[in-house]
């Protein structure tokens, strides 16, 4: 019927490596004449035709979004290695010829804000696909070619949503093949923008990264985050915002958070509300006891 009813059809457009199939825009009926299957469009893609917001519930709870940063402005040191990626990338002919990106550092949040800032820069959307959830989640990977096609549909909505991806390989295991040979899957053959964020740095013969080291924000940078996010709760401090940065030594968000627990426990107390200083050491206390417990592991028996 498609043949008859189009202008200038050709069967051409049908075949099994032309857009409309490849990109699963399309499914064909098996098992039929060829001329005879009917054909189904996806209805991602038929609700993205109407105007509707492009989501694959193949990818829904694997890719999720980075929602944009706005607690507080990125670190100069930050910014620059973004625009410097930006740099990289605009040199690149195509966007399926952009290098992969790697950010090593200590705390995916630092990662997470400097692609984000990266995205904004180039009016992109964030994601974020985590290695252990790829090679954990039962069922995901149990197939053969089941993680090229996870990869095709990623690469679909990439370029549907104007969206970049970030691979957080902070808890990969170097021991285990599974996590190693996904890994290297998606580094060498991934066609449309990848950041990786990773503690180590990570090597492939293929397709090797530009790496891009993202250590936490200079003293300076720390004790400006702290005055931001104080206010006036900081003059409480007595000036003492440069020794509370070298104690803690935080990562932006992690400034950002431990100031929210400061400035809304220490108001709880109508009648004796606790000095900021006190709250911020139990906010330092208390997650360095969180720390230890994951640490100090029962022995199996």
């Amino acid at each position: 019927m498609a043949s008859r009813i189009l202008p200038e059809a050709s069967w051409q457009a049908f075949t099994a490596d032309a857009a409309l199939r490849h990109w699963q825009l399309i499914e064909i009926e098996q098992g039929r004449a060829f001329t005879l299957s009917p054909m189904r469009i996806d209805e991602s893609i038929l609700l993205y035709l109407l105007g509707e917001e492009y989501v694959d519930p193949q990818l829904k709870g694997i890719i999720k979004p980075v929602a944009p940063q706005s607690d507080f402005p990125l670190p100069p040191s930050h910014q620059g290695i973004a625009q410097q990626v930006v740099q990289v990338w605009l040199q690149a002919t195509a966007v399926s010829s952009y290098p992969v990106i790697q950010l090593c550092g200590t705390q995916i949040s630092d990662q997470q804000s400097v692609a984000a800032a990266i995205c904004a820069l180039l009016g992109c959307h964030l994601k974020q696909v985590s290695l252990t959830t790829l090679t954990a989640t039962p069922g995901l990977l149990s197939t053969a070619g089941s993680l090229t096609a996870l990869m095709q549909r990623w690469e679909r909505a990439a370029r549907l949503t104007n969206s970049i991806l970030l691979l957080d390989c902070q808890e990969m295991n170097g021991a285990d093949g599974l996590q190693r040979q996904v890994f290297l899957q998606l580094l060498e053959n991934l066609q449309t923008p990848l950041i990786v964020a990773s503690r180590e740095r990570l090597f492939s013969p293929q397709r090797s990264p530009i790496t891009f080291d993202v250590p936490k924000p200079t003293l300076e940078e720390q004790q400006a985050i702290w005055l931001a996010q104080l206010g006036t709760a900081g003059e409480s401090l007595n000036g003492q915002v440069e020794a509370l940065a070298y104690q803690f030594n935080l990562s932006a968000p992690g400034i950002v958070a431990a100031c929210t627990h400061a400035l809304t426990v220490g108001e709880e107390g109508e009648n004796h509300p606790s000095p900021v200083s006190e709250q911020l050491w139990d906010f330092k206390l208390n997650n360095y006891k969180k720390k230890q417990c994951l640490l100090i592991q029962p022995k199996e028996i």
